[in-house]
């Protein structure tokens, strides 16, 4: 089959964003993002030959039509991609200015993750109470997840020197190769001291993913009072959207709880 005419800078942006030590993730979602719209605009368009002839209004029919045929979700981690090698392309002085520039693509809000209730969590670790190897590997990576709320990335990349159970720390690299040190309590290290993994069918909770930790460790530590920016901090975010993101699972809880902590109409 052959290439659609604008996959002739493709291979140069995937140079750029190595270059540039993009996850391995990120590359095959902006170069497939990148192919895609070369497809759709070859047959939208048949006269759009090179990138200088793309126009806002192909960029808008094309999300419109990714919105319809998927959702709005995967329309915009396509719009995203495309800008990115648009902005790319524009430095590179491929065209002379992004179509996409000042242009708004879709934002859908997403989901609400749901928090974990307590009590579901003592369920999972109780699956966990026996001494065998999988058992103790199962406590241990379900206590990680809950004392830190690393993500599953995260989780299976420190090498053993980068886990100090006396200090009760350990050295992570997230998002962007950004490396941080999280904490964690007494009861995981002693569970890693012995072992690691989760399971959640077994304690009839059904399917629980592990970002579902990520944002349990948001709403735990907002609802016990902690600090927002020890939390970025912790989570390794740099963004405040990211912090309204995680905790807006169980915001509505913990409001209602907090009233009842004040109860201002009760002291008057």
């Amino acid at each position: 089959m052959s290439l659609p005419f604008l996959d002739y800078l493709t291979p140069s942006f995937e140079l750029h964003l190595r270059a540039e030590a993009k996850a391995r993730s990120t590359i095959r979602i902006y170069v497939a993002a990148v192919r895609q719209f070369a497809e759709w605009i070859a047959a939208a368009d048949p006269s759009a030959v090179s990138w200088d002839r793309v126009t806002r209004d192909h960029v808008r029919a094309w999300s419109v039509d990714l919105i319809d045929r998927t959702s709005a979700g995967n329309a915009s981690v396509q719009w995203r991609a495309l800008q990115q090698f648009l902005k790319w392309a524009e430095l590179e002085g491929e065209i002379a200015i992004s179509p996409m520039r000042d242009l708004s693509g879709p934002r859908p809000a997403p989901p609400p993750v749901p928090v974990i209730e307590l009590a579901d969590l003592q369920r999972l670790l109780a699956t966990c109470a026996g001494t065998s190897f999988v058992d103790r590997r199962d406590e241990a990576i379900l206590r990680l997840f809950i004392d830190t709320g690393i993500r599953r990335g995260e989780i299976v990349g420190p090498r053993l020197d980068d886990v100090r159970l006396y200090e009760r720390e350990a050295v992570v690299t997230g998002k962007g190769s950004r490396v941080r040190i999280v904490r964690f309590g007494a009861k995981t290290a002693r569970a890693l001291d012995r072992y690691l993994r989760r399971r959640a069918q077994q304690a009839g909770l059904g399917h629980i993913h592990p970002h579902q930790f990520r944002h349990t460790f948001a709403h735990l530590w907002l609802d016990q009072g902690g600090a927002e920016g020890d939390l970025m901090e912790l989570a390794g975010w740099t963004s405040r959207q990211m912090l309204t993101r995680y905790g807006a699972s169980a915001r509505s809880a913990r409001a209602r709880r907090s009233y009842d902590r004040i109860e201002l109409g009760d002291r008057l």
